[in-house]
């Protein structure tokens, strides 16, 4: 497993990348304050069950099979969050579960796939109610083997990545 956080001022990437000797059911959880405002316009509301897989403290509401990259916002006191969901694609899970204390609910984001090698790509973009969104559009792909490119539109320009598999390997053009 190797975890690469990349960051900049108003946003940052998060690969999260997992490799295994043979297939197995990989999952990326994420856990966020907030109502979930915006998602997937095909996402596959189901009725609330028990996530299982290890996961039967989560209540889903829905789920989708990944086709393209996703964005997700919350928003909470104010202040909001943009998700960006990249390739390689599996299902996507979204639920509650408790908080602490535990009368208080967490927005779950949950990233299934069944794979001996993945990387689980994700930009976090936080911003506040009354501002212009810091990133207004995120595309990417990712080739076993091959560096990831990632493009970040914001509103001062493209910002490119190129990130290889290793730290050094890593590179940034800005506008």
């Amino acid at each position: 497993m190797r975890r690469v956080i990349l960051w900049r001022e108003k946003y940052f990437i998060d690969i999260f990348e997992v490799l295994c000797s043979s297939i197995r059911s990989l999952d990326w959880v994420c856990h966020l304050r907030g109502q979930l405002i915006e998602r997937p316009s095909n996402l596959k509301l189901v009725d609330p069950l028990s996530g299982g897989g290890g996961f039967s403290h989560i209540n889903l509401k829905g789920q989708i099979q990944e086709t393209e990259n996703s964005l997700l916002r919350w928003n909470h006191n104010k202040g909001c969050l943009d998700l960006y969901l990249l390739s390689p694609f599996g299902i996507l899970k979204l639920g509650n579960a408790p908080s602490n204390p535990a009368n208080e609910q967490l927005s779950t984001v949950i990233r299934h796939q069944h794979a001996s090698r993945s990387a689980f790509i994700s930009v976090f973009a936080p911003w506040q109610e009354n501002e212009e969104p810091p990133v207004q559009e995120v595309s990417g792909n990712w080739q076993d083997g091959a560096p990831w490119n990632l493009t970040v539109k914001t509103p001062r320009g493209i910002e490119k990545w190129k990130i290889g598999s290793s730290t050094e390997e890593i590179q940034l053009i800005t506008p």
